[in-house]
């Protein structure tokens, strides 16, 4: 697999997949596929997530690149555009995130474990906009009023992120671990800013 572009302003690290916290545990073990591709209901390509040596990079069904993420040499998941420029930061480790904008001085959202397992999103005024809830199929995920707002659901070897009235929007049929796609289903979270936080809960370590 060919590697990332060089970041010129750090030296980058392997996006490594071989283990994980207890959420993770087990999904990653022995992961070795380096796309993962999102289709619509019908088959049709919604986008692509590629996984290279020292990040990824997220595609348009024609392979057009449309955000990348680099892992620098601090352990910092840095978002770029499609001409380079710096988008923004996910900082931390498992179990909590934060998404930083460009200049990494300001916390836009905190992605957080709760003591019950069920994992959250707020801003950075500390107010919860996403409550996610383990469930037996997956995840489901809620507005701050408890309103379902989206499900990741796990069926056999296919993982689906689906709307609040049960609605397939995306799915994939390629391994990935179910709480990586949830960012997917916040729709607080750009596209990009959800691509970063994949790859952060990707490389989790407790």
């Amino acid at each position: 697999v060919p590697s990332a572009a060089v970041d010129s302003e750090t030296s980058e690290r392997p996006l490594t997949t071989n283990a994980g916290p207890p959420d993770l545990e087990g999904e990653l073990d022995g992961l070795v596929v380096d796309k993962i591709k999102f289709k619509k209901p019908g088959g049709e390509t919604a986008f692509s997530i590629k996984l290279k040596d020292g990040g990824l990079k997220l595609v348009d069904p024609n392979e057009k690149e449309l955000a990348r993420v680099t892992v620098t040499e601090g352990g910092k998941f840095k978002l770029k555009d499609s001409r380079d420029e710096v988008l923004g930061y996910v900082t931390g480790e498992f179990p909590r995130f934060k998404i930083k904008d460009a200049a990494q001085k300001e916390t836009l959202f905190e992605f957080r474990r709760q003591n019950d397992g069920d994992w959250e999103l707020r801003r950075a005024e500390d107010v919860e906009i996403c409550r996610i809830g383990k469930r037996d199929y997956g995840w489901n995920i809620e507005d701050g009023s408890k309103n379902d707002l989206a499900q990741v659901k796990v069926d056999g070897e296919r993982t689906s992120i689906r709307d609040s009235g049960g609605q397939v929007r995306y799915y994939t049929n390629d391994f990935v671990p179910s709480l990586s796609v949830v960012p997917f289903g916040m729709p607080e979270l750009t596209r990009g800013q959800a691509a970063a936080l994949l790859a952060a809960l990707m490389k989790a370590r407790r």
